[in-house]
């Protein structure tokens, strides 16, 4: 179990945000509340991409944002897997490829030690190597289902078979935790069910403790172990 440590206030225009807690990260951790709350921005400010929030972030011993002390490390960096809304897939790739083009990035990062210089992202490019080497495209694409859609291009998919793709590169990546942002939001009630056991798979049959977006109080009820 990791401690996910976030004390961050946020403000842009008429939205402000304001979130201090330490979240034990084991299993489907759900961020819940009304549309317009701030959970997006949340995940975002967790990711590193919120360059306008102050405050601090850190994932067990590692640090990733401390804005009094001048340290941000970049999203890269962090070893986090991230699924939009819509999934996100590259366009000009075939399912297969988009699989690839995750494996083969998280291979080079771990090669290269992005993650590990100065001492704060250390733990997390061991735990990442590691997880690479035991997390295959091979058992990824059984865990999910894909393998009648390695072949085919995004545009040609449904709105479910997208989210389980983007949840398979996002694995790929051999993240320390998983970021869902509201993930079944544009999906009709049969493809909903679906997806939501494909969901359970991330933290229960690969181990990676998940933040899971929702206004949805169905959602929480099936999938989450824990709420904020």
């Amino acid at each position: 179990m990791s401690t996910l440590a976030i004390d961050i206030r946020l403000s842009r225009n008429d939205f402000s945000l304001r979130f201090d807690a330490a979240l034990q990260l084991e299993g489907i951790t759900a961020v819940f509340g009304p549309s317009g709350a701030g959970k997006t921005t949340l995940l975002r400010v967790v990711a590193g991409l919120e360059k306008g929030a102050v405050g601090r972030v850190a994932l067990g011993g590692d640090l990733w944002q401390d804005t009094d002390r001048r340290v941000m490390v970049p999203a890269h960096a962090r070893h986090l897997g991230y699924v939009f809304q819509d999934g996100r897939l590259l366009p000009h790739l075939y399912v297969e490829g988009n699989l690839l083009f995750a494996a083969e990035r998280s291979r080079r990062q771990s090669r290269s030690g992005h993650a590990g210089q100065g001492g704060r992202g250390g733990r997390g490019r061991e735990v990442g190597v590691r997880a690479a080497s035991e997390r295959s495209i091979s058992s990824v694409v059984q865990a999910l289902d894909l393998k009648d859609l390695l072949g085919r291009k995004p545009d040609t998919l449904s709105g479910g078979e997208i989210q389980r793709v983007a949840m398979g590169r996002a694995l790929l990546t051999a993240p320390r935790v998983m970021l869902l942002d509201e993930p079944l939001s544009a999906l009709d009630v049969r493809r909903k069910a679906e997806i939501i056991p494909y969901v359970e798979r991330l933290a229960g049959d690969f181990g990676v403790p998940v933040l899971y977006v929702t206004h949805n109080v169905d959602e929480v009820a099936r999938l989450a172990s824990s709420m904020v």
